[in-house]
Formats: structure tokens, sequence, C-alpha cells
């Protein structure tokens, strides 16, 4: 068997409140509610009953208060009505019970169904726990579009039957078999979800076998010919959406017909099948509508037979039996509904029937009595009179609790006016204990089922069972012995009790004609558009303050873990270099100029920037002549320098071994002590900034104690041959002008060597240290002596 998968985008799970008539909205027209339902197609899936198909008429209210004439759109999205028993309402005529139906379309995207879904007057809906199928009916001829095909069937998953699998709920097509066709309708249906089988018992087709239409056009498209076959489906579990179609023709002794009611009884091996009612003329179904008096007698005795005899199939055997009936019986009914409830011991087994008319006088009274056929006993009991106004026919009845049975639907008579709706609303609620007819439903009451008193009064027991009458006055032995014996009920799952669900009683708005564009395609490209334009408003914001940020703060950009470029490390070393430049008189070269004195360098410990380890550059000026003495040209010792320009500290304990073997030299009256006394090895503080001492360091100026001659005019300077010892390799001599001291006896001059002592006296100093700066203010300090 072939299936095709449909994809509804809109659809199946997507269920919504009812969205009330398609098409056909009036210009003043305010609301709508559900007026008729003829013959739609009905299935209970554990908590919620299923609607299909059947024309489905609304009550137009305009804006003014009135009404308009009920009008029928003919579903043209397909829609599938859903009410779940968890939903509470009332039967009054006030109530807004249209609100309590959810559907989903069997059209493509929310579109219109066409030949995918169209919408069926008629046929059945076989349900099990897990998922329904639908069968037979009519569809209206079109041009649009063709019909489906006559093999055509459809079901929908809604529970998986693997737990633990991949699965989706959702609509799938499938084929029945090349025995069988879709070309049936009128019959009487019935679901066994214990025993997942499904049966179709009779109905009608067309004279040629073929298509059949509603409302039909010509005799060869007209559904009025019985169809002597009963259609089963075995519906398969594992794997999931397969289904098994059988089609058993009826034996000579079983009568088929149209319109009838077929219930299960739990009996036996796997229960059994009870047909009930219906008739053999279709009336409403001839093209001339208009039969004689003597027709609808022969009609009306023909079809008191099938309430006063009864067909059995043992399900089991595939056996039919005829069993008749005691009591008075109903007139012959047709399009009415049925439902069963069991004594809780399974002493007997009673069918409930309600509503319908003869099948052959639409415009009289329809019945609104409820009648109780008993089983074994097989005996007739009217439970419930009702009246006239609240009859109707073409409903379908579902029993949400053991003790409750549900009216789904119908129509009124002919007779009055075009706006006669159902009294009471779609939906009516009545108590199968009591023989009552309810005003509302309220999910958290109910009650185990107990035989009415009426029908107690008649096969003996009570309420709770004990039936004493448990086999027909006559009967075959066979058949009593399938009712005698008992059903597993441990086959039959209870899906009470329904937790109470909040309602809504909104009234329905006006539906647009579909465009063929899904529904939901506004509302998600509302939603992605306006995320996107809220994104970019963000990222605006974001980048303009950080923009903003960074105009205030131009370092806020530098990375501190090395990620600092070339134009950040020139910017971070031109900060770095000090304020006060060296004197202009100073020059330096690209040679280390060395001293006898012992010092150490004063400077501050850079920290290393952005993992780059930042140089400065080495200095290349040249010695600078000092005032007062004139400049030596004198041979420059080179130096390797390390990569911070600064003289190593083997180099510096190097001088100052050289210090101590240098010879000093003779100095004239009034000239700088000599450089191996303690005043001329003392240490020289300068009150220079840091950044000064910094850039001295970069190109060390040492001088050798010899070096420091008076700077006075006039003063000889002894030569080498009188006692001056030589510049030997590796060491050269002050490579700056020995600076003037202060005046002899002045003792409140500002000494450079040594500040306020006397001639001669060697000047008292703590430490040994000198620093090599030079101060711009030299020519000042000079011209305050």
């Amino acid at each position: 068997m072939v299936r095709l998968r449909i994809l509804l985008l809109a659809v199946a799970l997507c269920a919504q409140r009812c969205s009330a008539q398609s098409t056909g909205w009036l210009p003043n027209q305010v609301n709508a509610s559900m007026c008729e339902w003829q013959s739609p197609r009905v299935g209970v899936v554990r908590d919620t009953v299923y609607i299909d198909g059947g024309t489905l008429s609304w009550k137009q209210g305009l804006a003014d208060g009135s009404y308009a004439d009920i009008f029928s759109d003919n579903n043209p999205l397909g829609l599938v009505y859903a009410l779940n028993f968890s939903l509470p309402f009332q039967t009054t005529q006030d109530f807004n019970q249209t609100a309590l139906f959810t559907n989903m379309t069997k059209g493509s995207a929310g579109g219109a169904a066409n030949n995918i879904g169209p919408d069926y007057m008629d046929g059945v809906m076989f349900a099990n726990d897990y998922e329904w199928w639908t069968y037979g009916g009519l569809v209206t001829s079109t041009a649009s579009y063709s019909a489906p095909g006559a093999n055509s069937v459809a079901l929908y998953e809604l529970y998986t039957t693997a737990p633990g699998t991949l699965f989706n709920q959702g609509f799938i097509l499938s084929d029945l078999p090349g025995n069988m066709t879709r070309y049936v309708s009128y019959g009487a249906g019935v679901s066994v979800p214990s025993e997942n089988l499904g049966f179709y018992f009779g109905g009608a087709r067309s004279s040629s076998g073929g298509e059949i239409f509603y409302p039909a056009t010509n005799e060869s498209v007209n559904a009025d010919q019985i169809a002597s076959s009963l259609i089963e489906l075995n519906i398969t579990l594992i794997p999931q959406g397969g289904g098994q179609w059988n089609n058993h023709t009826l034996p000579p002794t079983v009568t088929s017909r149209v319109s009838g009611e077929l219930v299960w009884v739990p009996v036996g091996q796997n229960g059994a099948l009870i047909a009930v009612g219906g008739v053999t003329e279709i009336v409403w179904e001839t093209l001339n509508t208009s039969i004689s008096a003597a027709d609808a007698d022969t009609i009306a005795a023909e079809s008191l037979t099938y309430m006063e005899i009864v067909a059995v199939y043992d399900i089991s055997t595939k056996v039919w039996y005829q069993q008749k009936t005691t009591g008075p019986s109903p007139i012959g009914l047709a399009q009415g509904c049925t439902v069963v409830a069991s004594a809780q011991d399974g002493s007997s087994h009673n069918i409930y029937w309600y509503g319908g008319f003869d099948g052959t006088h639409p415009s009289d009274p329809f019945s609104d009595e409820v009648w109780v056929l008993s089983i074994p006993s097989f005996t007739w009991v009217l439970l419930s009179q009702g009246v006239a106004s609240h009859a109707r026919a073409g409903h379908r009845c579902v029993k949400p609790y053991p003790d409750q049975m549900f009216v789904i639907g119908g129509y009124t008579t002919e007779a009055g006016t075009d706006n006669n709706c159902v009294e009471g609303g779609i939906i009516q609620s009545f108590n199968l204990s009591s023989g009552q007819w309810l005003d509302s439903y309220d999910p958290n009451v109910y009650s185990s089922y107990q035989v009415p008193d009426l029908v107690v009064s008649k096969i003996g027991g009570s309420g709770s069972g004990g039936a004493n009458t448990t086999v027909p006055a006559s009967t075959n032995s066979s058949l009593a012995s399938l009712l005698a014996a008992p059903y597993n009920s441990s086959k039959i799952t209870a899906w009470y009790p329904y937790h109470e669900a909040a309602q809504t009683s909104s009234v329905p708005s006006p539906t647009s004609k579909s465009s063929g564009t899904p529904k939901y395609l506004a509302p998600v490209l509302a939603v992605i558009l306006g995320l996107f334009f809220i994104t970019l408003v963000v990222l605006g914001i974001l980048l303009w303050r950080r923009r903003r940020y960074l105009s205030t703060h131009p370092n806020a950009g530098h990375s501190e873990s090395g990620t600092m470029n070339f134009q950040s490390r020139v910017s971070n070393w031109l900060r770095r270099t000090p304020s006060v430049v060296k004197s202009p008189t100073v020059t330096s070269t690209d040679e280390q100029v060395t001293s006898g004195y012992k010092y150490e360098f004063l400077h501050s410990q850079l920290p290393e920037a952005g993992g780059i380890q930042v140089h400065e550059m080495d200095d290349t000026s040249s010695p600078a002549e000092l005032r007062g003495a004139p400049f030596r040209d004198t041979t420059l010792t080179e130096t390797i320098m390390s990569q911070t320009g600064l003289v190593p500290i083997s180099q510096v304990q190097e001088l100052s071994s050289q210090t101590e073997k240098t010879t000093p030299r003779p100095i004239s009256t009034g000239s700088l002590p000599r450089a191996d006394s303690p005043t001329a090895a003392g240490s020289i503080t300068s009150d220079f900034e840091p950044g000064h001492v910094r850039s001295a360091s970069d190109a060390t100026v040492s001088a050798d104690g010899d070096d420091l001659a008076s700077a006075e005019a006039g003063v000889n300077q002894p030569s080498a041959a009188e006692g001056e010892t030589a510049t030997t390799p590796g060491q050269r001599a002050g490579a700056v002008s020995p600076m003037t001291p202060s005046e002899v006896g002045v003792a409140t001059s500002g000494d450079y060597l040594n500040k306020g002592s006397e001639p001669g006296q060697e000047s008292q100093t703590t430490s040994n240290r000198r620093t090599s700066n030079f101060s711009e203010d030299l020519d000042e300090r000079r011209g305050t002596k």
C-alpha cells in the first residue's frame, strides 16, 4: 500500500480556536455561531473527540442585533474540529459553545483543502487510542479541482505506538486495496479501540459503482443503491500508519440498509457487533423527492423491522445472527445516534438510541426520544420522551464518562423557518444513569454507570448490575454462548477523569478568505525583521559609545598584552624622553667615557610595556667643554654598550681598580684636591632632577682625579715631563675639562666638590659615590661669587 505523508505547515498540531465560517461574511456581520451540523464523521481518541466533514451551517449575527439566514460555506479549508473533554460548558442557547472547538486544516499551508482533504458529507471516522482514519462519504462536485481517487483514504497520527522512536503528528494519504473503493456513504460505522478495529456496515453506492457527489447532478453520481457489504479496517500498530482492509459481503439473511447504527458490545473473545435501525429507501438522496403515500407506508413498514429484528456479528468467528427484540420498540428511525453502557458486573449491556426521523418525511417532527435496548435480553425500554423542539437528526453521540453522553451536531426538521438551529446549542449532554438531559457539563463531576430504574424494572437486578434476564426469550444457542462469554476488560483503557481546563467565551470573529499565503508568514516576518532592526540599533549604540570613549581616552585602545603597534612604541619612547635636555656645552660620542672614580649609575627601572623591550638611543654627542678651561682632545676608549645603554657592572668595578692605579699629578695652589685624597674620592651629590640623571647615564662622563685641575685663568698646567702620568691603552684621560671651584677662602660659596671647604682642606664626606651630572646654571652660580 502506497502512502504519501503530507506536510501541512499550518495544520495538525497548530490547532487554534475555532475561526468560525471561512467565507461568506456579510458587510454588517459581527459574529458567527454554529447552528446545524448534518452528518459529520466523529471519532474519539483518548480525551478528545474529533469531528470532520458534514454540512456545517452558521448563524450570522448582524450589527443591529438581528440574524441573517443560516449559511453554509462548505468548509473550503477542510477544517477538522476538536472538542476536549476537559472543557466545561452549558447547554443553554445563550452560551457560546462555538468557542469550545479547536480546529486544524487539511489544506496545504493553511490554504484551501481542494482535493487533498475536501469536505466529506457523511462517511465514517475509525479511531483507536493513537490515530484516526476517514473513509467513505460524498464530496461536492466542482470545476476547480478533480475529486480524490477511487482508492483514496486518509489518516491522522496523534500518538506514537512505539515510545522512544522518531514520531511526528500529521496527516497521511493512504490507498485502499484493488477490490475496494471509497464510493460508499450513509453506512453505519463503529470503532473498537481495544481491538484496533473499525467496521462500516451497509450504506449506499451509485448505480454504476463509480463516483458519488453531494448534491447529485445526475443519476449516475447519485448514491441511491444499497451496498451489501461490511468494510473492516485492522489498524496496524507496529509499524504505525498502516492498516489491513477487508470487504466482507453480507449474507442473504442480513438485510443491508442506510443511515442505521452499528454498536460494539464487549462480549466473547473480540466482542460483537449489533446493527440497529436504518431504512431501505433514501428519500433525501432521490432526485425526485416526491413519493406517493403508499410508497412511504411501505418504506416505514420495512424500516420498523430493523428495530424489531437486529443483526449480531461475532467478530472472532465472523458469523452473523438474527435476533428478535421484545417490548414496545421505536418506529423505524434513521440518522439517529447510539452509545453502549455496560453494568458494573457486565450482566447487561445497554444500547442507547437517540433522535432521528422515519427517513421518508423530513418535514414531519423529528424524534427527541431516548430508547434503551438491553442486551442480552434484547428488551426495548423508553427512557426519555423529550420534546419536539429539542429533536434533531443527522447527529453523532460519544461518551466522555461512563455515565454521560454527548450529542454533537444534527439538524432540525424542514418545517418552519430557515433560521431553525438545533435547540440548546450544537452540543447536548445526557446522563445515562438518571435518563435526564443536563443543563451543563463539568469534567469534575462524574460517576460509575448505574443501570436506570426503568431498565432494572424490565431486566431485574439493581443499578450496579445483577440482571435476572440474561438471555432473550428465543435465541440461537451459539448466540447465547457468545453473549454469556465475558470480554477481557483489561484491553479497554480508561482515559478519564479529565482535569478541567480554562475556557474562552469569546465570539468568533470574521475570517477572510485565504489567498494561498500562509497565515503564519506575516507574524514570522515581523518578528524576524523586528529582531534584525533591534540588533542594528544596539550595534550602532555600542559603536557610537566606543568611538566616543576612544576620543576622550586616547590611550584606551593600547593593549597591555603585546598588541601595541609601531606608532604607539615610538610615541611611548618620546614620552619617556626627559623634559630637561643636556647642556648645549656638553658633547659626546658613541664611545664610553670612563673615570677613575668609584660611582654607580642612578636611574629608574623602566617597566616593560606590551612584551616589547623599549631601548633608549645611545648618546652620540661629543664631550662638552666646560667654561674656564680649554678643550683637550683626548682619545676615547670604545666601550661595548649593553642593550639597555648602561655601563655594565663589571666595567664599573674595572674602572674602580684603574682609579687606584692612576698616579696623581701635582696641582697648583688653589686648585682642587688630589684625586687620591679622601676629599677627591668623596661623593658629589647632585640636586638635579631624575630625568637629567638618566640622560647623563646614557653617555657616562668619568674624570680622573688628576684632571681636576684649577680652571682659573692663568694657572699653569704641568706637562707630562713634570710628572704627569701618561694615558695608558684601555684608559683615557678625562673627557671633560675640570670645573672651576669656588674661590679660596670663601666658605659660604657653593663649591661643586666641597661646599664651603678651605683650600687644601680635605672634605669630610660619608659616601664615595659620585654622580656625573651637569647643571645648566653653572654660569649663574659662578656669577654669584
